[in-house]
């Protein structure tokens, strides 16, 4: 089969070696921006535009090649082009999710309303527009709430707003892109996220997390960011696993992966924040990978190319560990880790500026202590307060 793969940002590394794994003839669309960058070797052909958020000039490229090319499937590698895949299936008649099919995982207001109809409990929300409805919200729904962009990945953009004047002001700011935008009643909790794998419409594989510091949290202040596996004793994590399996439902999502993340309130409510039908990204993967033993890069691939041609998917985790995971903007280049070398560390990255590391054991106490640990061990040693981007990776 010849996949083509369209990337913004540079990753997805064991996505595309899987894919070439199964055979696949691998062409990959991306960036100026990244299209220098090291890709894997399997990648057996590479192309770049100038805009891949531009629909006509990246359609226009693809047709191009499907001047000689028999496409049998089109797979984004992150959340930004995932409208653009599905817009390309539908033009060039591919197989797999649709536009309408992909909003329900792109646009936050659209998520919202398909979760609440089918029950699972949401946040008080309202579009921008019209104002007279935002007016209604806004008597019903008491401050402080958050005003999020609906297309925008994790925590870029969003603003949290404590009265009426707030709001209208930041409402008025937004000028003729006012209708981007919804605001939500703002729960103050941990942020929960699942992270499984869809297939024939069931989630047949999924993890729950919970994490440190909330994601809005690090990207306006910065800080360690972490994230630690849901005890199965907790009473949190039967009932957020219920949650996403209704969610999954009510978005009629056929197969594929998926990242949700939910609020767990101060009065143990859990009510639905979002969902992407992509890998998480802060190497949440790793983590899943060393306490459950799925990869979900490689997984994603596995259950599309099994979509595609016809053909039975399974997957089965390997272990049954409690974990967690950092990821640390650093003030060193290459930070040095020789001195975190407790037999529980299972995994670390470092990278220009950054570092992630995972660890996992049987005993959840361990577990906490070395989460509690290493985050005040990382602060002292390389942490660096960076500003948030236009975009997370």
């Amino acid at each position: 089969m010849t996949v083509l793969c369209v990337a913004s940002f540079y990753k997805g590394w064991k996505f595309l070696e899987e894919l070439a794994r199964q055979g696949c003839h691998i062409v990959l669309v991306t960036t100026q921006e990244v299209y220098n960058e090291p890709w894997p070797a399997c990648v057996n052909e590479r192309f770049c535009v100038h805009k891949i958020d531009n629909f006509e000039e990246v359609r226009k490229a693809v047709g191009y090649l499907a001047r000689s090319r028999d496409f049998g499937a089109i797979l984004p590698i992150d959340e930004y082009v995932v409208d653009i895949c599905a817009q390309l299936r539908e033009h060039f008649r591919i197989p797999g999710t649709g536009v309408t099919d992909a909003a329900r995982f792109r646009d936050k207001l659209l998520m919202r309303i398909e979760a609440d109809k089918a029950g699972v409990p949401v946040p008080g929300f309202s579009a921008v527009l019209p104002h007279s409805k935002l007016k209604e919200f806004c008597q019903k729904v008491p401050a402080p709430w958050i005003l999020k962009p609906r297309a925008e990945s994790g925590s870029v953009k969003m603003r949290k707003l404590e009265s009426e004047k707030e709001l209208w002001a930041a409402v008025e700011e937004l000028g003729d892109d006012q209708s981007h935008y919804l605001v939500e009643r703002f729960v103050k909790g941990n942020i929960l996220h699942v992270d499984g794998v869809v297939w024939n419409g069931k989630l047949v594989f999924s993890s729950a997390h919970r994490y440190g510091k909330t994601p809005f949290s690090i990207w306006r202040d910065g800080g360690v960011f972490s994230s630690r596996t849901i005890d199965k004793k907790d009473p949190t994590y039967a009932k957020v696993h219920k949650q996403n399996d209704e969610l999954i439902k009510a978005l009629r999502l056929e197969h594929g992966v998926t990242h949700a993340e939910f609020i767990e309130a101060e009065d143990g409510s859990i009510y639905f924040l979002e969902i992407a039908a992509r890998v998480g990204g802060a190497h949440i993967d790793a983590l899943v990978l060393e306490t459950r033993g799925v990869d979900l890069w490689i997984e994603w691939a596995r259950v599309e190319l099994a979509a595609a041609a016809g053909k039975p998917y399974k997957v089965k985790a390997s272990k049954d560990l409690q974990g967690g995971l950092f990821v640390c903007l650093t003030r060193q280049k290459t930070p040095d880790l020789t001195e975190y070398d407790d037999e529980e560390v299972t995994w670390s990255h470092v990278w220009d500026y950054h570092l992630a590391m995972t660890v996992a054991s049987k005993d959840g106490k361990r577990v906490d202590r070395l989460l509690d640990a290493y985050q005040h061990r990382f602060a002292d040693d390389f942490l660096a307060i960076g500003t948030g981007g236009d975009r997370p990776a």
